[in-house]
Parts: C-alpha cells; sequence; structure tokens
C-alpha cells in the first residue's frame, strides 16, 4: 500500500471508502484494520474529523504512527473490540478490505458496541462475483497469492470468500440493517474492483 502497488486502490476503490464515509457526514471514525494507516492520516488531515486506527499487527501500528506520528494508532486485535470501552464511541466504523477471516460475528458484534446508537458501518471488500475466480460460487477458503504485485518475497496469504447472501446474513446477524451497496468499476474493464457495504446498527 505504501508504495502504490495495488492497482485497484488508484482505479477506484480508496475512493470508493472515502466517498461512502463522506455521505455519513462523521464526526468521529474508527478504522478497524488500519494496517498503515492511510485511511486515518487521509481523514484527519483533510477533514480534521476525529479518527482513531486499529489493527492487530504491531508492526503495522508501528509503521502507521512513524509515518503519521499526529495519529491515533492502537494495536489491538478484533476480538478486543468489545470491551475496548477506552476507545469512546464513534459515529462511523470503516473496514476497508479487512474482514477476511471467516469468523466475523465477534469482530462485528464488537464493532457495534464501539458505535453511537444508529451509528454507520463502512465495510469495503472483493467483490463476490470478480473474487470468485473459476471457483464455484459458494463461501469457503481462497488464497492470494499476490502474483499481480511482481514481489515473489510475498507470502501466499489464506483469505475467506463469502457470496453476496451471506455477507447479508452475517451483517443481518449482528444487528446491522444494509442500507446500500455500491460497486466501483474498473475504468478500463468495467469489471467491479470491490463491493462496498453501507450499514447502520439497530
Amino acid at each position: 500500500m505504501r508504495d502504490g502497488l495495488i492497482r485497484s486502490r488508484a482505479a477506484g476503490t480508496n475512493q470508493a471508502v472515502l466517498d461512502a464515509v463522506s455521505q455519513t457526514i462523521p464526526g468521529s471514525v474508527l478504522d478497524v484494520g488500519c494496517g498503515e494507516g492511510w485511511l486515518v492520516r487521509h481523514l484527519r488531515e483533510e477533514t480534521g474529523v476525529r479518527t482513531v486506527g486499529i489493527d492487530a499487527s504491531q508492526t503495522l501500528v508501528s509503521q502507521a504512527r512513524k509515518t503519521h506520528p499526529a495519529g491515533d494508532y492502537v494495536h489491538l486485535h478484533y476480538d478486543e473490540l468489545e470491551g475496548a470501552q477506552h476507545l469512546g464511541l464513534f459515529d462511523v466504523a470503516v473496514c476497508n478490505f479487512s474482514l477476511l477471516d471467516q469468523r466475523v460475528h465477534a469482530t462485528l458484534g464488537g464493532i457495534r458496541k464501539r458505535l453511537v446508537p444508529h451509528g454507520n458501518l463502512i465495510i469495503q471488500t472483493l467483490h463476490p462475483w470478480s473474487a470468485r475466480g473459476t471457483s464455484p460460487y459458494r463461501d469457503g477458503w481462497r488464497e492470494e497469492r499476490f502474483d499481480g504485485l511482481g514481489n515473489t518475497d510475498w507470502r501466499p496469504m489464506p483469505w475467506y470468500y463469502r457470496t453476496l447472501e451471506s455477507w447479508l446474513v452475517e451483517l443481518t446477524s449482528a444487528q446491522f440493517d444494509c442500507i446500500g451497496i455500491n460497486e466501483p468499476l474498473d475504468p478500463t474493464t468495467s469489471q467491479p474492483l470491490s463491493i462496498v457495504f453501507r450499514c447502520r446498527r439497530h
């Protein structure tokens, strides 16, 4: 991300998540899975909105702090969200390509605890149609090999594929209403780059 090697980010997914956040007119944002902190950095510098980034990787949190010393970054595992009262409450929580595990119910429940009543949740993730490849259209583990980055040092990463129906079931089960879906398209191929769920807690 720091070196701009992920083409889809520049092609539209970065702007897609920024647009989704701006539609909520938030006073505060929690970035769940902030990585190297680009979203926190952008929101703080461009809008002044109170933004906190959390990530389970201490290495990525350290990198975020080094790049953006004025930012608020916390090393926190997703399963610790529910009890993380020290973070306070937020108008919006964002999961930008960070919900890649099979079990997301507990994470969504923890996020719900960190939102104000009727707070918003924005999830951007791999599009169920374009990400399926040649595999069957059903939930299951897949593997990302990062071949497009041209760097053989990257290790293959397992991730859990979900159908559109499966995503909506998970959101409903965690007491979120899906109030909108966006599908940013690749300007060259017109294929979906990702899918963005705009949700609101009950």
